[in-house]
């Protein structure tokens, strides 16, 4: 039996290939849930499975980048939540989104509703929200979708958004209250975007420093000034502490771009 594989949703084509390689991957990544469910019906078209934990294991990712990457293709409409995992247990189901008009499926659930089987157990599509009525954003051009820009080619207000994003990622990883409006702040984070740095290296850093230091005598150097300092390419080029804990048991991904 012949299978036609899942359409690319076209904002994948606006990703900057150097500096949102990740994304990208990550987009081949979710097609291949996609297509693999298409050939096997365990859930609706369009539809796929996925636990942050798998995915960074398949990609060598952190689980952090994976969730926030996923949360930024819920923004702009790459995908669309149907069933979130609770606390980060079990996994998530998502449709993936090809075009941008039109409904995602009948407003009428039919009167023999098929039942889907997932890792998690069965579910209806009825047992969530209705995915017909979903707005989705305005189409980004590649200039708003981008972190990776120098100062200069970034407007006031995407720096603040920077700003922002990162302090509050760091905050959330260390437990702490750093204000991202402080002009040793900006400067250190100015700096390093000046030097070519993207958004995500900040991330990468905060990561592996938090995994280093945290519960130990050198927690009190998570700071803006330490992280982001002169040494950054240093601490970005470092290992993370690996957790002892398990991983979930699944075979190794290979990326294989051929369609």
């Amino acid at each position: 039996m012949a299978y036609s594989f899942h359409k690319m949703n076209k904002d994948i084509l606006s990703f900057d290939c150097k500096n949102e390689g990740n994304k990208i991957i990550l987009n081949h990544y979710i097609m291949k849930k996609v297509n693999f469910n298409k050939m096997n019906g365990s859930l609706p078209k369009g539809y796929f499975e996925i636990t942050s934990r798998s995915a960074a294991k398949d990609l060598n990712l952190s689980k952090s980048t994976i969730s926030r990457m996923m949360d930024e293709f819920v923004n702009i409409g790459v995908i669309d939540i149907v069933k979130k995992s609770t606390l980060g247990r079990g996994s998530s189901i998502y449709k993936y989104i090809t075009e941008r008009e039109g409904k995602i499926m009948q407003t009428n659930t039919p009167l023999n509703e098929p039942i889907y089987k997932t890792v998690d157990g069965t579910f209806k599509i009825s047992d969530f929200k209705d995915l017909s009525s979903i707005n989705y954003p305005k189409e980004k051009t590649l200039k708003d979708s981008k972190h990776g820009t120098s100062k200069r080619e970034n407007t006031k207000k995407e720096l603040n958004n920077i700003y922002t994003r990162v302090i509050d990622y760091l905050n959330n990883k260390s437990n702490k209250r750093f204000k991202s409006n402080t002009k040793k702040t900006k400067t250190v984070i100015n700096a390093r975007l000046d030097e070519g740095f993207v958004e995500e290296d900040f991330y990468k850093v905060i990561d592996i420093k938090c995994s280093q230091w945290l519960n130990s005598e050198m927690e009190k150097f998570i700071r803006p000034e330490t992280l982001f300092s002169s040494k950054f390419e240093g601490y970005l080029n470092e290992k993370s502490v690996v957790n002892d804990e398990k991983l979930e048991e699944i075979e190794p991904y290979e990326i294989n771009f051929n369609y």
